[in-house]
Order: C-alpha cells, then sequence, then structure tokens
C-alpha cells in the first residue's frame, strides 16, 4: 500500500511539473529576452499661413536640438514625399521618425528640456501633431 501511494505521490508530481514546465516555457517564450528598439513617429500638419522658412525650422530644429538628447539613437526628418495610393496619409507636410533602445527611453526624450523646446516650437506653426511609437520587430 505505500509503495502505491509512493508511486501516485512521485506520478501526481512527475505530472504538475511537465504541466508547469511546459506553461513557463509558453511563457518566457511571449516575453521578449531583450527590450525591443522603439520607433516614434510623428506627422506635423504646417498651420495655414505658415511660411516656408518657417515651416522649414521644424526641420532644422529637429537636427539641432533634438538630436542632442542622449537617449536618440537614430533620426530622420523631412517633408511628406508625393504618393497617390489610396493608402497614403495626405494630411500631414512633415514627418520625424525617431529610434529609442528601449520603451522607457520614450518618456526620457519627452521630458527631456530640449524636446520641450522644440514641443514649443512646432505648436506656434503646426495646426496638428499625430504621434505613434511600436516595436521594431
Amino acid at each position: 500500500m505505500r509503495r502505491t501511494l509512493i508511486a501516485i505521490a512521485v506520478i501526481a508530481s512527475l505530472v504538475v511539473g511537465a504541466v508547469l514546465g511546459g506553461w513557463v516555457q509558453k511563457h518566457a517564450a511571449a516575453r521578449p529576452a531583450e527590450p525591443k528598439k522603439v520607433v516614434h513617429v510623428v506627422l506635423f500638419k504646417v498651420k495655414n499661413g505658415v511660411s516656408k522658412q518657417d515651416a522649414r525650422r521644424l526641420i532644422d530644429d529637429a537636427h539641432r536640438l533634438l538630436k542632442k538628447i542622449p537617449v536618440v539613437k537614430e533620426l530622420h526628418v523631412g517633408y511628406r514625399a508625393p504618393g497617390d495610393r489610396p493608402v497614403h496619409i495626405q494630411d500631414y507636410d512633415i514627418g520625424l521618425y525617431i529610434l529609442f533602445d528601449r520603451l522607457e527611453d520614450v518618456d526620457t526624450y519627452l521630458k527631456h528640456p530640449l524636446h520641450v523646446e522644440y514641443a514649443e516650437r512646432a505648436r506656434e506653426v503646426t495646426e496638428s501633431v499625430r504621434v505613434a511609437d511600436f516595436y521594431s520587430q
């Protein structure tokens, strides 16, 4: 009788271990081993009546100010390229692309005094700003 109980306990332990092991393995695989890079995309619509020179300052200021923020790993900014396909977003004038190493870096960037200065300048010449952040795969 005692051997039977020990055998049942061993079998039960193996079954529970296998189930838990599979669950842990499945969920560990769902989490990234290391943080994924984050892409930050900003689309600016310039106000009607803003001079080309003032609109150009959005581009120049991005290079002058935002590139100096330590968490910014890559920065691209410029005028919207022409595209007439229905899927093309048409209602913006200037696009900004910034690459960060981690999601936490986006918050650091947003609070940085150089970004705050840039955002204040952008508000003066833009009627709308749209932002999309996503993980780079």
